[in-house]
């Protein structure tokens, strides 16, 4: 006796049908979503990447050095002040984010011993926080791209040069971010020497009155040759006297003058060799006129 097994008719048992096949995986990464290990990998393959200056790094730089003062829990009362190594290392971490080719070294310079050194920095600016944030203007330098380090003259390095006045940080902050002016375009005052700065750097604006910040420091700025009332009395200088004063004045306007086209006429009539006659003319009513 022979077993249908439904194959004459079409029917198949459920266990005859095989499986539908499952579908493949087509979804793709959007390319806007990377590995968090992408975000990492230097832009230039030849060499690590070498982040810009922003204001954020320089404030994560000045967090430190204000938390490192708040742990010694003393003010600094000398040029040099002990720091712990760890916090010597997390500034080191620090400062190697910026390079030496982009125009600044915001690093605090360290001694054998582990004490802060001398030269000035832009993290060291922390160190007058009582008063770094008290002025306007200041907040805005802050916020600004050094340029250069704040270098101090030979004879001003060995003291101690008070950077807890608000005016002294300005000053620091104006010679770390402002214009160089070398040679003859710098003032009077640093081409004498004066001043705790090697260089004369002014910011070119109205801040400060145009002053550098060599004259700026100890409230000092009215002395710059630079500075916007001195480069006023220079144009223009004061006469002696009041009787100079009226000439200059007479002077000017005879200048501003145009010459006439014309000759005034002379006064009185020509006479052509007759005999002059008199003028009638009145005194006390009585006529006066020759009879």
């Amino acid at each position: 006796m022979e077993q249908n097994d439904g194959s004459a008719d079409g029917w198949q048992s459920p266990d005859d049908i095989p499986p539908p096949p499952l579908p493949q995986a087509t979804e793709t990464v959007p390319a806007e979503v990377a590995s968090p290990q992408q975000d990492l990998l230097p832009s230039n393959p030849t060499g690590p990447a070498r982040p810009s200056i922003t204001a954020e790094v320089l404030r994560e730089a000045q967090a430190i050095v204000d938390r490192a003062q708040r742990a010694r829990g003393t003010n600094r009362t000398a040029s040099h002040t002990k720091i712990s190594p760890s916090i010597k290392a997390e500034l080191d971490a620090q400062a190697t984010l910026i390079t030496d080719d982009e125009g600044t070294m915001v690093k605090d310079e360290f001694e054998d011993d582990g004490s802060v050194g001398e030269s000035f920095s832009f993290p060291e600016l922390e160190d007058a926080a009582r008063g770094i944030h008290k002025t306007h203007a200041l907040a805005n330098l802050l916020t600004m791209t050094p340029k250069r380090t704040a270098n101090l003259r030979y004879n001003r390095r060995k003291g101690y040069i008070n950077i807890t006045r608000a005016v002294n940080v300005e000053a620091i902050a104006i010679q770390m971010t402002g214009n160089l002016h070398m040679g003859k375009n710098a003032c009077d005052s640093c081409k004498k020497g004066h001043g705790p700065f090697e260089e004369c750097v002014s910011l070119g604006s109205n801040f400060a009155s145009r002053a550098c910040g060599g004259c700026h420091f100890s409230s000092e700025g009215t002395r710059c040759s630079m500075h916007k009332t001195q480069s006023a009395t220079l144009t223009k200088a004061p006469t002696k006297d009041k009787q100079s004063r009226k000439r200059h004045v007479q002077e000017d306007q005879s200048e501003e003058d145009e010459p006439p086209i014309w000759k005034p006429a002379k006064k009185g009539k020509k006479s052509y060799g007759g005999p002059a006659t008199e003028q009638p003319s009145t005194r006390d009513g009585e006529s006066c006129t020759p009879m």
